[in-house]
């Protein structure tokens, strides 16, 4: 459930006038800034004046009543009994009321009174306006939906983190590359895993299709296990009768055959040549790595590859992905983040930018003043200075804008997301819970909108 949704469920089902009161001025106080609450029995029918005059002229009243027609019709009249000059009146409401309140609208104006009506729609589509904004609404949600919520998961899939399936989409990744395969995407898959599952496996160290068929069954938990014997089985079969992997009878054990290891070894050391200045590892270590595979020596050795290759933007990871990174130290240092990317190429933060703007309203910045980049929501007053200039009076209204990682869940999760697909920093971006934290609507642009980056044509 996203920030949205979980607001719209606590308005939906509010029943403490207090809480809304709390919800309505944190959240409107961003709206007018001159917004000043009034507490205590003595309001006279106010809940919130704005001061922008020796006498405040706009009244706002929060309620959470279903008769919104009778509130604001006794509002007003206990407004003008108390002697109180105001000219708009701002209804703050967890009802939904839309246009129905055109003719009342109309009725008030006629007596010289406009009529502001924030309802519960009307919440929604401002949740992203600010920090603070989304800080009340998830305040709400937690207090109102939160209690809700069953205590136990739902049991899923393992998240794939764990070495051996980080090695199996190496394998996917370069059985994807083989332009002679014709293979389905599922048996594709079964293969690599399968492949991962025999990448320690040799002429004196082999695994039986038993340890096979639980290495896989412990990635999909919650599948029918029969079923997946039956895939891991027709992979095996395939692998054998391709020559990939061998097989011994007796013990209905398999291994890796030793061309397939060597292959494997050079055709990802072609891959990692190229890519290699896009990880954080170096290509010697890539190198090594293999070499220990290969060898023997470290048999979980393939799964510290997998940062060469995959990037795995599940939704705690794309959130993390705009917190910033460290400035590189040397001239020559080569990039090993998407904001480093930024850094060299800026018409790849122009791209994000412009995304953020479409969908949140909102240009970014990237910041390079300090020695970590970061991405700042907004655009500097100031004109970046050359380098030879002093950076005092830019730094300090660089520093003015809020960063990104401060922002609510759902914009940093849209926007980390797109952070290594505009910059294609890895051949393999793998999306896990795609709509997790975004907007109903925004799921769509990013689907349209979030292709690789022209820069390559390599990122899946």
């Amino acid at each position: 459930m996203n920030e949205s949704d979980r607001l719209e469920f606590a308005l939906t089902h509010l029943k403490d006038w207090d809480r809304f009161e709390s919800f309505a001025n944190g959240f409107l106080s961003e709206m007018y800034p001159n917004l000043r609450p009034i507490a205590g029995t003595n309001d006279k029918g106010r809940d919130a004046v704005l001061f922008e005059s020796d006498e405040p002229s706009v009244v706002l009243q929060y309620s959470i009543v279903e008769d919104w027609r009778g509130k604001i019709r006794n509002t007003v009249t206990r407004l003008s009994d108390a002697g109180l000059s105001f000219s708009v009146l701002v209804y703050a409401t967890n009802q939904s009321i839309g246009p129905k309140a055109d003719e009342l609208k109309k009725e008030l104006r006629a007596s010289g009174l406009a009529l502001d009506i924030w309802d519960r729609p009307q919440f929604l589509s401002r949740i992203y306006k600010s920090r603070a904004t989304v800080a009340v609404s998830q305040e709400l949600a937690r207090r109102v939906v939160d209690p809700l919520l069953p205590a136990e998961e739902v049991v899923k899939n393992s998240n794939l983190t764990v070495p051996e399936l980080k090695a199996g989409l190496l394998y996917l990744e370069l059985q994807l590359r083989d332009v002679e395969s014709n293979l389905g995407l599922t048996k594709l898959c079964f293969q690599s895993l399968v492949l991962a599952a025999l990448a320690s496996t040799g002429p004196e160290a082999t695994k039986s299709r038993t340890e096979i068929r639980e290495h896989v069954h412990r990635q999909f938990p919650s599948h029918d296990r029969d079923r997946l014997n039956q895939l891991v089985d027709g992979a095996l079969e395939r692998l054998k009768n391709r020559g990939r992997v061998t097989w011994t009878g007796a013990s209905d054990s398999f291994a890796l055959h030793y061309n397939e290891r060597v292959e494997l070894a050079e055709r990802a050391r072609g891959i990692l040549v190229r890519f290699g200045q896009q990880h954080p590892l170096p290509p010697t270590t890539a190198s090594q790595a293999w070499d220990r595979m290969l060898s023997g020596a470290s048999p979980g050795s393939l799964g510290e590859l997998a940062p060469f290759i995959l990037h795995n933007a599940d939704p705690t990871a794309r959130r993390e992905m705009v917190g910033g990174v460290g400035a590189r130290q040397t001239a020559d240092e080569p990039p090993t983040h998407p904001l480093h990317y930024m850094e060299d190429d800026r018409t790849l933060l122009l791209r994000l930018s412009e995304l953020s703007q479409e969908v949140f309203g909102y240009s970014l910045t990237l910041d390079t003043t300090s020695t970590a980049l970061l991405l700042r929501v907004g655009t500097p007053s100031i004109q970046a200075p050359r380098v030879d200039e002093s950076q005092a009076a830019y730094r300090a209204d660089m520093a003015k804008l809020p960063p990104l990682s401060q922002q609510g869940d759902g914009m940093r999760s849209f926007l980390g997301l797109l952070l290594p697909l505009i910059t294609a920093s890895h051949p393999i971006v793998l999306v896990d819970e795609p709509e997790a934290f975004l907007h109903p609507p925004r799921p769509q642009p990013l689907a349209v909108r979030s292709a690789p980056s022209p820069r390559t044509t390599s990122s899946k």
